[in-house]
């Protein structure tokens, strides 16, 4: 029925939710070894690997019925964008300096 619809369907917006924070976790201490603006250009990198590589294979995921690879590169797609949005908003901080 429904409910059991909507119970795994908020379960898979939690999985997807908690990609973005572990990506976050992840990109945090990346940021002073790697450098702010090398690793927002990894983030987009790697973002876009993963959109060409749904776009690739999506449509014969989905006839082939494999929804857990789907969600899987979609979570990953998903994550991918919390590295960029990190950085995003550490960019500026370096750039600029503060006022007195």
């Amino acid at each position: 029925g429904g409910h059991k619809d909507l119970a795994a369907e908020a379960s898979q917006n939690c999985v997807v939710a908690l990609m973005g924070v572990g990506f976050t976790l992840v990109a945090i201490p990346l940021i002073v070894p790697i450098g702010t603006a090398n690793l927002q250009a990894l983030g987009f990198v790697f973002n876009s690997l993963v959109s060409l590589v749904l776009a690739c294979v999506w449509t014969s995921l989905e006839a082939e019925g494999r929804s857990a690879a789907q969600f899987s590169l979609y979570a990953l797609l998903y994550g991918s964008y919390w590295v960029c949005n990190v950085t995003t908003f550490v960019l500026p901080s370096e750039t600029f300096e503060p006022e007195v």
